[in-house]
């Protein structure tokens, strides 16, 4: 198990991950519970993200930025699924599988929204590859009233003793039974962006996440006006890899 004598990402002990593929990467960042330091691993990493020059490319950013084995490693994390670093993702959602850490630095730090980077060909460098898909793909248009019907019928269970209830819109992570709907075929990620569930319902969403595949820098209206969420006050200015991608420094 990994152990530190300082909470400062500068002093974790994981260089030698630099060489690791992502799917090695994934397997040893759980078995040391890194999600154990998410409380200040991850506005670390996003602060020193913020440092960072930013060249003509996304690939000559990440490379230029990154010329020591730690941070590359640091680099590294950001393309893992976010639940290796988050053990509960709706109880830090600013930092979860809707934020792009990279973009979120150079946000905070510089001013550069999002949708800068739409036209970028190599997104997949700032971009785990789950958010990418559901940011870079165009998303149905459907009106308020249909995608809460998507909702309501995306959250009812569909198998076992608890077949036809509904489940929690803020906590559950995915929708069913939406074959043959609008929604058939739509990226998981980008269906539960446009149904507003898990980390894109009003009580958890914010504005570090990307929300709208049409405009990233965008917090849509939520779906149920009535609703009334606290939201905690905002600190921003306003090809996709393979798990099994061998580290990018292996060609540098």
């Amino acid at each position: 198990m990994l152990q530190i004598a300082k909470q400062d990402i500068n002093c974790l002990p994981i260089a030698h991950w630099s060489k690791l593929n992502l799917t090695e990467l994934d397997v040893v960042v759980r078995e040391n519970k890194l999600n154990r330091f998410s409380s200040w691993l991850l506005p670390q990493l996003v602060a020193q993200f913020g440092t960072w020059k930013v060249y003509d490319t996304c690939r000559e950013t990440v490379l230029n930025n990154c010329v020591t084995d730690l941070q590359r490693a640091q680099y590294r994390l950001t393309k893992l699924t976010r639940s290796a670093l988050l053990a509960k993702q709706v109880a830090q959602p600013e930092y979860g599988q809707l934020t792009p850490l990279v973009m979120l630095g150079l946000r905070r730090a510089q001013g550069i929204p999002y949708e800068h980077w739409r036209h970028y060909s190599d997104l997949e460098w700032f971009f785990d590859p789950k958010l990418l898909v559901a940011a870079t793909t165009k998303p149905p248009t459907l009106t308020t009233e249909r995608l809460l019907e998507l909702q309501r019928q995306g959250l009812i269970t569909q198998t076992g003793e608890s077949a036809g209830e509904l489940k929690n819109a803020e906590t559950t992570y995915g929708l069913t039974g939406l074959k043959g709907t609008e929604l058939d075929g739509v990226d998981k990620l980008q269906q539960m962006m446009l149904c507003q569930t898990w980390l894109a319902h009003p009580k958890h969403r914010r504005e570090t996440m990307i929300l709208d595949p049409n405009n990233w820098d965008v917090m849509p209206k939520p779906l149920i006006d009535t609703q009334v969420f606290e939201q905690p006050p905002t600190t921003t200015k306003q090809k996709l890899l393979d798990v099994h991608e061998l580290s990018p420094w292996a060609t540098v």
